[in-house]
């Protein structure tokens, strides 16, 4: 199975807006994506920020993914037995609704111990959406 067919399967039932597994260790880089979302244009600097040993900082001025800014709700990501980031957006505010002003909250899940070969990878997903949050 391809990664593509992965993020794909996360997003068939519509639960989820955004996906995307990146490469934390070596090659990194997005390996998969929903394209024009916004997991698509995470970068190397954003992928060292969250595996980094610093977990301080993006508490405080948050983390900016995909060019898009973020709050840190909870940070486990380095935490054996739980290996999740929950992160959320903050609405834009303003009368059109789409995709970039929508408020979401978002989980990093470090891939460890998903049942097939991503360790070392991020599984990033959208599991709450506007009004669902």
């Amino acid at each position: 199975m391809s990664w593509q067919v992965y993020v794909d399967n996360l997003m068939a039932d519509g639960s989820c807006q955004d996906s995307a597994i990146v490469g934390c260790t070596d090659a990194k880089y997005v390996w998969a994506s929903v394209p024009g979302g916004t997991f698509v244009n995470i970068t190397v600097d954003e992928i060292d920020v969250i595996v980094g040993k610093d977990r301080e900082a993006f508490f405080c001025g948050g983390l900016i993914l995909g060019q898009k800014k973020f709050s840190v709700i909870r940070d486990s990501l380095h935490s054996d037995g739980d290996w999740t980031m929950d992160i959320r957006t903050k609405s834009q505010g303003g009368d059109i609704m789409d995709l970039s002003s929508i408020s979401g909250i978002f989980q990093i899940k470090k891939a460890n111990q998903i049942p097939f070969d991503l360790k070392n990878r991020l599984v990033l997903h959208q599991i709450g959406f506007g009004d669902n949050i």
